[in-house]
């Protein structure tokens, strides 16, 4: 299985995913999501529907500064967790990030979600952490 980014054209499937996935630790967090906030930053950013052949199966979104990339949101189906699709899509990415001559990709993961073992085995390291959040980066050259 070998997951292919498409640039997304609506918004509703990636804001329903990103509820999905993160309303446990919206929870936790006395989180509120905010759907103003998510349509602004969708204009702000590069947003990608993954497939494994023709099944949309996650999205990821990516905002570009100077020097850097920063992955604003990964999220996998759950049906299709635990195959290494998470990690076929990093490599897609630092290629993205690669090809636009970018340093590192950073991202920022709450303490207690289990992506960060993901993060960590693909190579990011650690940068800083808060009371709830781990910043990271993987350098790309």
């Amino acid at each position: 299985m070998i997951p292919v980014l498409i640039k997304a054209d609506s918004q509703v499937y990636s804001s329903a995913l990103i509820q999905q996935c993160m309303s446990s630790w919206y929870q936790q967090y006395q989180m509120i999501w905010d759907e103003r906030q998510f349509e602004e930053n969708w204009a702000e950013c590069d947003n990608y529907e993954i497939f494994i052949q023709q099944q949309r199966v996650g999205i990821c979104r990516l905002y570009y500064d100077q020097k850097y990339c920063y992955l604003r949101d990964l999220h996998i189906e759950t049906e299709y967790r635990n195959q290494g699709i998470g990690e076929q899509v990093l490599g897609l990415i630092s290629n993205l990030c690669l090809g636009k001559g970018l340093d590192a990709l950073r991202l920022r993961v709450f303490l207690d979600n289990p992506a960060s073992r993901l993060y960590l085995r693909y190579g990011f390291m650690p940068l800083k952490a808060d009371h709830s959040t781990r910043y990271m980066e993987y350098q790309i050259r």
